[in-house]
């Protein structure tokens, strides 16, 4: 079955294989593309215009982290969304951000420092998105600032690692995160709770700024109930 794409223009800012990657991600993230879909070498060689090579490497890039899978002589499938899997992604995501804000505090150095005035800054700019009317960009503004967010979490620490492997793992919570922002999550509630965990970790409470941050990153877990109910087909039966 062909899967119908937006145009893309391919360009040279970057590899041809990761601009094909990043799009096709977006297009998964944002349900544009539906879980259970295959995709084609060939179809999207032509729709590209590129040679087949550049598009193997965007799949290969797309098996590693989860969003396809590829069954020989059949070809490449997009995921369904796994329960079981997005425990395990809050599980690693909540140990490591969780770590980076106490061993931040621990060593309280220049790094810390410049990694909370970034945090500031962030809140800062969530806060002001509010004043924007309610969907449309505002949504997608705000998700860009949510990752902004957590990745200031990870900087804390001083670790570089830290937030490349959430990245690396987090690619079907976003497809999640993407469908309760649109349709179950408040914003304003969210902003409002990356606020209070700036706040104490401002005020050096470690302990309270770690319990919000966790209970915050398993909230989502609430949020697939709904969006299970009315699209069971996207997700595997765990």
């Amino acid at each position: 079955m062909k899967t119908p794409l937006p145009a893309f223009k391919i360009n040279n800012s970057e590899p041809v294989s990761r601009q094909i990657y990043n799009y096709l991600r977006r297009l998964i993230v944002e349900i544009k593309i539906m879980p259970g879909s295959r995709l084609s070498e060939n179809e999207l060689s032509e729709h590209f215009e590129v040679s087949r090579q550049p598009v193997r490497e965007a799949l290969f890039l797309l098996k590693q982290v989860d969003l396809i899978e590829v069954f020989p002589q059949k070809g490449s499938y997009i995921t369904k969304i796994s329960t079981k899997n997005l425990k395990e992604i809050c599980f690693v995501r909540s140990s490591l951000e969780c770590a980076s804000i106490l061993e931040g505090l621990t060593k309280n150095d220049e790094n810390f420092q410049t990694a909370l005035e970034e945090l500031k800054d962030n809140i800062a700019l969530q806060q002001r998105l509010l004043e924007k009317p309610e969907g449309g960009d505002r949504d997608a503004d705000f998700l860009e600032l949510d990752d902004a967010f957590h990745e200031g979490i990870c900087k804390l620490s001083g670790n570089s690692l830290t937030w490349g492997v959430i990245q690396n793992c987090k690619s079907n919570l976003d497809r999640i995160r993407y469908l309760s922002t649109r349709h179950v999550s408040s914003v304003d509630e969210l902003v409002g709770t990356h606020a209070k965990i700036c706040e104490l970790i401002i005020s050096h409470q470690g302990e309270e700024a770690v319990a919000q941050l966790r209970n915050h990153l398993f909230e989502i877990l609430k949020t697939c109930d709904p969006i299970i109910k009315d699209n069971a087909e996207w997700f595997e039966e765990d």
